[in-house]
């Protein structure tokens, strides 16, 4: 589901990328009251998908400040797991040709 969300959003249909990204954030919440990320390496890649497009869509809002504070937010979350290597969107990454940092 976390492709899909990604494929609405190049498609740039930007409710249905947020309803499947969101739908994927809630599946990966259920499943990590059973077990950790580092137990599934797919739940790790389907959660960090659904943070990413998440953001994006906020950017394509023309929201990039929330797109940030959101992505801060995760960051937090995961980053005492040890997990958030696996989450491509919180490596440092380019906004519009700018780095963006992240330190916890």
């Amino acid at each position: 589901m976390s492709w899909t969300a990604r494929g609405e959003l190049g498609q740039r249909n930007y409710d249905r990328a947020e309803t499947y990204a969101g739908e994927t954030y809630q599946l990966s919440m259920e499943q990590l009251k059973k077990r950790s990320l580092d137990q599934e390496p797919y739940l790790s890649i389907a959660l960090g998908a659904a943070i990413e497009v998440e953001a994006q869509v906020l950017v394509a809002r023309g929201q990039r400040a929330g797109a940030i504070t959101y992505l801060y937010g995760e960051l937090k979350k995961y980053a005492p797991t040890g997990s958030i290597a696996k989450f491509d969107c919180m490596a440092p990454c380019s906004a519009r040709g700018r780095k963006i940092r992240w330190a916890v």
